[in-house]
């Protein structure tokens, strides 16, 4: 039997300087220094690949033996992208600098949760009322600071749970862990922070429900403390994100949702985060990111990773329908969601109203559940346009133009998207390539071992 392979282009992670200013001042304050390495992927032969793990696990092999790096215990190795988390001294980080098989490095920041305002008057909950039925039940990856998955409003909510804190406080005192109970929230302030992104985004009680209340939940815990607060790593976030692409067929994982972020940018920020690789292949997958814009009242910047061209970024409108003072926004903003005043769970089975960007995110990573699960064959595109078929909002800090999350908008386009009749009157116009046909603009790829798979980093 003929193994088919996956046929991986001559490219190149996006390269840029690399950031030796603050790895360098970082080692005049310490003796070593937590790095994040991206691999040059160029080879002039690849025809004995068999998947992208494995070309993965090559690449990082040989610059494992180049660095002669024997004890690895403390090493983390992605599956799904070319990239090494290290603890690295300066004379490594100089050797690394001059590897050919290193294109980037990138600091490992340690950046702090936002912690959302909680409102000292409860409003009534923001719910999405739609009616309609669904037909698959899909689940959102929360990527936070775990959940209180026997809170009445989440309970039975959770298939899968990880945990990746680098401070090593996830539940079992490691650094790593997996299953249900890795979901527990962090012990730090600011940790109810998880339980309330999710109950926005699927809870269900008698009295309030969220966005996707038929949907079911991932959640991976990714926080640590440094001694001056809760937080997150860049390579904790991409141990969250590489562990949601190998595990997202297994749980039907729909629409990942992060409410964090830091950092001010004034455009795209592809280049300038390790994630983006990640993110991008979610997207091929037909799985949207979904990112909190931040809450520093910038008007014409967000934080990172929201920043990342192939994210949904979203800012926060209240419940008059005006932007939320607090809400970053600038001209490639995605969306616009409620997050003023939002009441969903937090532990210890409690209801509280909280304000942040953190909360309008969910709402827009519950509507893409939400439609997932009516329209199961949407595509990531198609998610994204029926989003934004919402309403007209103006931010009348700065003018910016962009819309305002309105579902039942968003499940119009679908319908009409799903439910259009052919015209049989026109012609069909078809296109064929050795491994495509495209029939009236619709792309059919070919499956068979001469036609292989082009990944997008």
């Amino acid at each position: 039997m003929r193994m088919q392979l996956i046929v991986i282009p001559i490219f190149w992670l996006l390269s840029l300087q690399v950031s030796s200013n603050e790895i360098s001042s970082a080692f005049q304050e310490q003796s070593s220094v937590n790095v994040i390495v991206a691999l040059k992927t160029r080879s002039p032969s690849h025809s004995h690949w068999r998947n992208l793990e494995q070309h993965i696990d090559v690449m990082q092999q040989k610059l494992i033996d180049d660095m002669g790096w024997i004890n690895i215990n403390h090493l983390v190795r992605y599956k799904n992208a070319p990239l090494i988390a290290k603890s690295v001294a300066k004379p490594e980080y100089d050797r690394l600098r001059k590897s050919a098989l290193v294109d980037t490095i990138y600091l490992d920041k340690f950046t702090l949760l936002q912690t959302p305002k909680v409102a000292r008057q409860l409003p009534s909950h923001h719910s999405i009322d739609v009616n309609v039925k669904v037909k698959e039940v899909n689940a959102v990856a929360v990527i936070d600071s775990g959940i209180d998955f026997n809170h009445p409003y989440l309970k039975n909510k959770t298939v899968a749970g990880a945990c990746f804190s680098a401070s090593g406080h996830c539940p079992n005192g490691r650094n790593k862990q997996f299953g249900i109970a890795a979901a527990k929230p962090c012990t730090f302030n600011g940790c109810s922070h998880g339980t309330h992104v999710a109950g926005i985004a699927v809870g269900e009680s008698a009295l309030h429900q969220g966005v996707a209340p038929k949907s079911q939940l991932v959640s991976i815990n990714a926080m640590s403390h440094n001694g001056f607060g809760t937080g997150f790593t860049y390579s904790d976030i991409l141990q969250s994100l590489d562990w949601v692409l190998t595990h997202h067929k297994k749980y039907n994982i729909s629409v990942v949702n992060m409410s964090l972020g830091g950092g001010r940018f004034y455009d795209n920020c592809d280049g300038d985060y390790p994630y983006t690789a990640l993110i991008n292949q979610l997207r091929d997958k037909n799985i949207l990111t979904v990112i909190a814009s931040g809450n520093e009242y910038l008007t014409d910047s967000i934080g990172a990773p929201a920043c990342i061209s192939s994210a949904v970024s979203v800012g926060s409108v209240n419940h008059n329908g005006e932007v939320s003072d607090f809400s970053n926004s600038y001209k490639r903003i995605t969306i616009m969601a409620y997050g003023s005043k939002i009441l969903s769970s937090v532990p210890g089975g409690k209801l509280e109203a909280m304000s942040g960007t953190s909360m309008a995110s969910p709402q827009v990573a519950g509507a893409v559940a939400l439609l997932k699960s009516i329209y199961p064959a949407a595509t990531a595109e198609q998610l994204y346009q029926a989003i934004l078929s919402g309403d007209d909002f103006l931010d009348s800090r700065n003018q910016v133009k962009t819309k305002k999350l309105n579902v039942k908008k968003s499940l119009v386009y679908l319908r009409q998207k799903f439910n259009r009749v052919p015209d049989k009157s026109r012609p069909i116009k078809e296109e064929s390539s050795n491994c495509s046909t495209k029939v009236d603009g619709i792309l059919i790829e070919k499956s068979n071992t001469d036609c292989g798979k082009t990944i997008r980093w």
